[in-house]
């Protein structure tokens, strides 16, 4: 838990003077009342890109605001915070003055400053009493910090040092208001009035500074690092750092595993694909081979059987016979091989054959005389009218 020091000329608050090295050294957050510190809020809608930006904003208005009077010195360094959430907060700095400056020295061992009124509004806006319009006073000292809010973001804001006792200051300060009035702080003497709420969680106004330290700890253990003030987020924590790093491997592997999934079922298809065309251009090249066989051998059967009987049998042979009749393929020719008394007989024949109607030509191509049967083996070859070329 992080240890926080009030500093402040309020009742019971503790000046930089009297502050010791070992307190500064333990602690590591201060925070600054109204009494210890000047406010300047940044003009609304205004876009600072980090707490440098601010810091350099903030120097550049002090100077423009300094009177003849003022010796023209260099600015103190202001504390940037940021009260509020998102694009609606506010912005402002704070500088320390009077014996803050004289005890700078005793503050160096400090790790960060802020109004005490941010961190007041810190701990509020996270409240569900937040919701809505309402006004948020901050007693510090002797000065009275009092902050228009919707929805915890700060609309206006303000510093006053009412007279005449507690109640009758509050009472002022609650008129025009847009909503509840809540309080919250240290050193405001009396009970408050009616209509005025505390600030839940950090006690009555009315106590010592001791004890809102101890509430403000105990409600922001982290006070440097704590909305409002205007810091950088917190470094990432190494788990969830390799939880992230984890997940997005994982990611990644699922993604390039689906990948190479989806890259061998798509090849697997493509070669099923290719086996089915291959499968299928043969089965055509069968289907066109067979079908030309086919017509080849209807070719061969569709000859002119008939015409090529009547001519053999319209001529026989004296003294003999046909042997056999042979139709060669591919060929138009019709060999008719048979037995005469005489190659004389085989002419004769051939002569008969070429006077039948539908004949062409008919001759003589071989003819072989038996000297021990005194007869002749001939062929006639025929060519029909029908099968001329």
């Amino acid at each position: 838990m992080s240890e926080a020091l009030l500093l402040g000329h309020g009742p019971g608050a503790t000046p930089p003077a009297q502050l010791a090295a070992e307190s500064v050294r333990a602690a590591s957050h201060g925070w600054l009342d109204a009494t210890m510190s000047v406010t300047l809020l940044a003009p609304a809608g205004a876009r600072w890109a980090d707490e440098a930006a601010v810091r350099d904003w903030a120097r550049r208005a002090w100077l423009e605001l300094a009177g003849p009077a003022d010796d023209g010195g260099a600015p103190p360094a202001p504390v940037a915070w940021r009260a509020g959430r998102g694009a609606a907060a506010a912005v402002g700095a704070t500088w320390g003055v009077g014996e803050a400056l004289e005890g700078a020295a005793a503050l160096q061992g400090l790790r960060s400053l802020a109004p005490l009124w941010a961190g007041v509004l810190a701990h509020w806006s996270a409240l569900p009493v937040a919701a809505g319009a309402a006004r948020l006073i901050v007693a510090e000292g002797r000065a009275l910090t009092v902050i228009d809010c919707a929805d915890g973001v700060p609309q206006q804001w303000s510093t006053a040092a009412p007279m005449g006792g507690a109640a009758p200051g509050l009472l002022s300060l609650c008129a025009g208001a847009p909503g509840g009035v809540w309080v919250a702080g240290h050193s405001l003497p009396g009970a408050l009035p009616a209509g005025v709420q505390a600030v839940p969680g950090l006690g009555v106004p009315s106590q010592a500074p001791e004890a809102l330290l101890q509430a403000l700890r105990e409600q922001l253990p982290d006070a440097g690092r704590v909305e409002p003030a205007l810091r950088r987020a917190p470094p990432l924590s190494p788990r969830v750092g390799l939880a992230l790093l984890g997940t997005a491997l994982l990611v990644l592997l699922v993604a390039g595993a689906t990948a190479w999934d989806t890259r061998q079922a798509w090849q697997a298809a493509q070669a099923r694909a290719d086996a089915r065309q291959r499968v299928a251009d043969t089965q055509a090249r069968q289907r066109q081979g067979g079908d030309a066989a086919e017509a080849a051998a209807r070719q061969r059967l569709q000859q002119p059987w008939g015409a090529r009987w009547a001519a053999a049998e319209a001529a026989q042979p004296d003294g003999g016979g046909w042997l056999r009749l042979e139709q060669r393929r591919d060929a138009a020719r019709l060999v008719l091989v048979g037995e005469a008394e005489s190659p004389a007989e085989a002419l004769a024949v051939a002569r008969r054959i070429a006077a039948q109607p539908g004949v062409a030509e008919a001759a003589v191509l071989r003819s072989e005389t038996q000297a021990a049967a005194s007869r002749a083996r001939f062929e006639i070859g025929v060519r029909l009218a029908e099968a001329l070329p």
